[in-house]
């Protein structure tokens, strides 16, 4: 297992502890109790404390299945207000992605928990999580391979939208997927930010060794699902330009200014754009994921705004015992999504590289060692938070030593978030990729998923409807 401890700077190459919030010495006597008595036992423990932490944690994938030569890594810098166990889940979910992905590549994700109603207004009580990844624009020649493109002379290709043919020059890709394609020498740039509401109520026994609790909703589903976005599980058919300049259009007109296709429409496709041979980014009707130009149906995409309600860059919302993988676009209460096979498959046509068996066959949610995986994200927090401590009291001038006396002597430090902190979350509200659930424990849940009148993050990115739809057994 390979540990690293990030400063959070623009020098990412800068080794350093991370920095530890408001945390007292009775809080972190209980951290390195509560994670000692854990380990110890194997019992499942949920840290009460909370404290301010900008920490980054690199995890490379050496958990549960063994140690591959290559895996990819997941770098998380936190926020102010994520809690201990919460840390856990981010770094167990990273830990997750890493065991199916062996591209040599480093994630870098800011992530963490925040109020939303306190942070964005009341408009955002309901939405339980946000992920904004970072995009760029590439040319589709540098990833006709993907998508099979038949471009023109000229580097363009068609699409389908709303039964017109549209032409499209560009594609847009996650920068984390762009640096598994080897595109942009981005390094280790920033790929995106994570955000969970601090308001909502958690399930964190991430193993599941206590009863489901049908009151709350499951932390590592939630984040594992937002790091696919992150991945590059996204569609165009979200973006509020697509449909200000298409949905609002003249129906007759043929719009050529849209260049934000992204890598993972290059497999959409309806019957009537695979009859053209070409993908399809129309809002609404049938749309389905294909790896060969659309004559075979590998699974059903949700349809957008002007279709099932639910966000283009998911799968299609199915019964409750029918769901198609972990880019579902909704989980209940109580539920544990996995990923599936589909997942991995779509990952797979958009350039990551899969860990497979000695068979020849992909490794499967059913292949992981959760416990292990747990306590390794344990270890790895622990190990992290001790490293600053100690750091701290090497370098006395960090803290405000009180109370001096024979007897005993106080010391505290402090965390404030900074104006750059304050704009990620400004533009993050603005756009990025939203989960939303109705909280209110007196209010029956609904048998059918579609909740059309929902837009708030259908407007941008990212919807996930968390609640709006019967819990599916668990397996």
């Amino acid at each position: 297992m390979r540990i690293m401890l990030a400063k959070s700077s623009a020098n990412n190459n800068e080794t350093l502890p991370p920095r530890l919030g408001n945390a007292s010495p009775r809080e972190i006597r209980n951290m390195a109790v509560m994670f000692s008595e854990e380990q110890a036992s194997g019992r499942t423990g949920v840290a009460k404390v909370k404290f301010g932490a900008s920490v980054g944690i690199a995890i490379a994938a050496a958990i549960g299945l063994g140690s591959p030569s290559l895996a990819a890594t997941f770098k998380f810098e936190y926020l102010p207000g994520t809690s201990l166990q919460e840390m856990v889940g981010f770094e167990m979910a990273g830990a997750i992605w890493s065991q199916f992905l062996t591209d040599d590549v480093t994630v870098n994700l800011k992530v963490g928990g925040v109020n939303f109603s306190s942070q964005f207004g009341s408009d955002y009580n309901k939405v339980i999580s946000m992920a904004s990844p970072e995009k760029m624009l590439v040319d589709a020649a540098a990833v006709a391979a993907l998508g099979n493109l038949q471009l023109d002379g000229n580097g363009y290709f068609d699409i389908n939208v709303d039964g017109q043919t549209v032409k499209q020059n560009q594609v847009t890709l996650s920068t984390a997927n762009a640096k598994a394609l080897g595109i942009g020498g981005l390094g280790n740039s920033f790929d995106g930010t994570i955000l969970t509401n601090n308001a909502v109520g958690w399930d964190l026994d991430y193993i599941g060794t206590a009863p489901d609790d049908s009151s709350k909703f499951d932390f590592l589903s939630v984040v594992v699902h937002e790091i696919g976005h992150a991945l590059g599980f996204i569609s165009a058919v979200d973006d509020n330009q697509w449909y200000a300049s298409n949905v609002n259009s003249d129906p007759d007109s043929n719009d050529n200014g849209n260049t934000i296709v992204t890598a993972l429409d290059l497999f959409r496709f309806s019957a009537e754009s695979s009859n053209q041979g070409i993908q399809d980014l129309s809002a609404g009707g049938e749309k389905y994921f294909s790896l060969d130009g659309g004559r075979t149906v590998a699974a059903k995409f949700a349809t957008g705004l002007e279709g099932d309600g639910f966000q283009g860059s998911h799968w299609k919302e199915a019964d409750a015992n029918q769901a198609i993988g972990i880019m579902d676009p909704a989980i209940a209460k109580g539920e544990k999504s996995q990923i599936s096979q589909f997942d991995l498959l779509a990952l797979d046509a958009l350039g990551w590289n899969l860990k497979r068996k000695g068979n020849g066959n992909l490794h499967s949610w059913n292949d992981l060692n959760l416990n292990t995986i747990k306590q390794q994200a344990q270890n790895r927090v622990f190990s992290s938070l001790m490293a600053q401590i100690l750091g701290d009291f090497d370098e006395s001038r960090t803290y405000h030593r009180w109370a001096n006396t024979n007897r005993s002597r106080f010391w505290q430090v402090g965390y404030f978030a900074t104006a750059d902190d304050e704009e990620l979350f400004n533009q993050i509200a603005a756009a990025g990729y939203f989960q939303t659930a109705d909280t209110d424990p007196n209010q029956p849940q609904p048998a059918s998923v579609p909740e059309p009148g929902v837009t708030l993050g259908l407007a941008s990115l990212g919807l996930f409807g968390l609640v709006s739809r019967r819990r599916r057994p668990q397996a």
